[in-house]
């Protein structure tokens, strides 16, 4: 699991649903620095977008993770395949 410290700002973890219960330990090592995005925007929705993003990040927003993005996705999925399940009409 890795994250951004920035100054003044708690660390957070959010952890899977599955994640077992327990004692645990928790190791902090410092990586590289993260470098710039490569992406350059083509269109002007793009570029508003990439604003808009970027000011959320200098007002402290934690970005989620891949797999914290995959998670909600597949949960939303679940949700909607419940909802169609023929017995629920």
């Amino acid at each position: 699991m890795e994250t951004i410290v920035k100054p003044g700002q708690p660390l957070q973890l959010t952890l899977p649903p599955d994640f077992p219960q327990g004692p645990v330990r928790i190791t902090i090592e410092t990586l590289p620095p993260v470098k710039e995005l490569d992406f350059k925007p083509q269109t002007e929705l793009s570029k508003h977008l990439l604003e808009i993003r970027q000011q959320a990040i200098a007002k402290g927003m934690q970005l989620k993770t891949t797999d914290e993005i995959l998670a909600e996705i597949r949960e939303d999925c679940r949700e909607v395949q419940e909802f169609l399940r023929p017995d629920r009409r």
